[in-house]
């Protein structure tokens, strides 16, 4: 549509110095007789623009043509587009077209691209970054989501659920959602959740609100005190999942970790994930259940 060209061409200009009427034509498919058109629209709506003719010549706005630099400064400028590209971490087009927008309306000339925020894990093939953006998109349409999913004890089912919010959690992305099965508030992991489909039923997002309010006010968690005495050779690993002050290290070069968690199953497979360069300490019941875990798992190769 030619309105869409048109605004389109203005922040093309105030992100560019000068574009040719040539460079233009190639973008938007068009004429370059049609591009002199637009631009000769623009200048009678009162938008300054101009061109310059011969070499070096081109499609210019006037210098001053920007938003006013008293309403944010350098560096909040600069915070907003990390804010943004941190958001364009899932590679969403519609937000890369915002991006690029608010770079060429705040002319940050001078603007180091000093981060770039990539969650997807290493060898990803984008199919993260599709059910992201599908869970997305049905939170800010209120629209209903289904999708297959496999629980933490291997079970795998069909949900049905009004999606609340999305929450970055310890390397994960979870979807708060109102499961339509379990009748509650639940917390997905999306890593595992299969065959995500947005579908045409709608709800309020206002109705379920409260209830997600009620669940984490009423929210109760077990937990357990672990203390694990880990190799040297594990620094490495401590340092991603645990914080500075949860790790000591011991005389002997060996580190000992005192952590605080939610109890559930996922801490045993979280402890066996470090093999043999990890000791349990304490409490007793935690590591009487990594020997059994150890012992039936020996049975299946003596």
């Amino acid at each position: 549509m030619k309105v869409n060209r048109l605004v389109e061409i203005i922040i093309i200009l105030l992100k560019k110095e000068k574009i040719t009427a040539k460079q233009l034509s190639e973008r938007f498919n068009v004429s370059t007789r049609t591009i002199y058109r637009d631009i000769e629209d623009l200048s009678s709506a009162g938008i300054p623009v101009y061109m310059n003719k011969g070499k070096g010549g081109g499609i210019l706005l006037l210098e001053e043509y920007t938003l006013d630099k008293n309403i944010f400064d350098d560096e909040e400028k600069e915070s907003i587009l990390i804010a943004l590209k941190t958001l364009n971490s899932t590679k969403d087009f519609k937000m890369e077209k915002t991006l690029e927008k608010i770079e060429g309306v705040f002319n940050q000339k001078n603007f180091i691209d000093w981060i770039d925020v990539d969650l997807s894990p290493w060898g990803s093939s984008g199919k993260i970054d599709d059910r992201f953006n599908i869970v997305k998109d049905a939170i800010l349409n209120e629209s209903m989501l289904t999708f297959e999913y496999v629980n933490s004890q291997n079970q795998l089912t069909y949900r049905k659920v009004k999606p609340f919010k999305i929450i970055f959690k310890s390397q994960s992305f979870y979807l708060s959602a109102y499961c339509l099965e379990k009748h509650s508030p639940r917390i997905f992991k999306i890593s595992r959740m299969r065959d995500v489909e947005r579908i045409c039923d709608k709800f309020k997002r206002d109705e379920i609100k409260n209830l997600f309010l009620k669940e984490e006010n009423n929210a109760e968690f077990d937990i357990v005190t672990l203390k694990l005495r880990f190799n040297s050779n594990m620094l490495f690993r401590l340092m991603d999942y645990y914080e500075e002050n949860e790790i000591t290290r011991e005389d002997t070069g060996k580190y000992l970790v005192t952590v605080q968690f939610p109890y559930g199953q996922w801490i045993y497979s979280h402890i066996l994930s470090y093999g043999q360069d990890v000791e349990v300490l304490e409490p007793d019941f935690v590591k009487d259940e990594i020997k059994y875990i150890l012992m039936n798992t020996l049975k299946k190769y003596i």
